[in-house]
């Protein structure tokens, strides 16, 4: 009688113990990958100016004179910013604990509008960042500039999370070799 209570046992924990092994081999990728998703969705925005408007009851932020947003590696300069709330639950605070349930849904930016992200760098008159979609939209005159090339367009869309840009009427100037595009300075 005793046997097979004890082969029972050792089924068991020789089970667990393969759940173990697999969870320790295939464990850190899930996470790391889980981790890298979540910390790109949670980087902070930062935002200065010269000159802040809270509009409350409007669910509004108005940013004036000489704007920098940051968030990561993107870098946008503009004259002016409107940043609109929506309501959220679970939105820390910059105090600690939770605010009052408010995060950014939309930022739009006028006003000799930059764009910097790694060597990639843009101009427009208007942009906007819809946060729920992951996109910027660049429009009035847009461009773009790159290692090795510089395009103009109607619109211009970058979708931040897949890495990708479409641009609508372009017109493109692409250079091949190790020479590249000079790129413009944008003043």
């Amino acid at each position: 009688m005793l046997r097979p209570w004890f082969i029972k046992k050792f089924y068991a924990s020789l089970l667990v113990l393969f759940l173990i092994l697999i969870f320790l081999i295939s464990g850190p990728k899930l996470f790391a990958a889980e981790s890298q998703k979540s910390h790109k969705k949670n980087v902070p925005i930062s935002i200065t100016s010269e000159k802040m408007i809270l509009k409350n009851l409007k669910n509004q932020i108005v940013f004036e004179g000489m704007v920098l947003i940051s968030r990561g590696e993107v870098k946008i300069n503009a004259d002016k910013a409107e940043v609109l709330l929506s309501e959220s639950s679970e939105t820390p605070s910059l105090l600690g604990g939770v605010n009052d349930g408010r995060e950014v849904s939309q930022i739009v930016v006028t006003g000799h509008v930059r764009l910097i992200r790694g060597n990639q760098q843009a101009k427009a008159d208007k942009g906007v960042y819809e946060r729920g979609q992951d996109v910027f939209i660049l429009t009035g005159n847009p461009e773009v500039w790159d290692d090795d090339f510089h395009v103009k367009g109607k619109v211009i869309t970058f979708f931040i999370e897949e890495e990708r840009t479409l641009v609508a009427e372009s017109q493109a100037v692409i250079r091949n070799g190790s020479q590249g595009l000079v790129k413009k300075e944008l003043n």
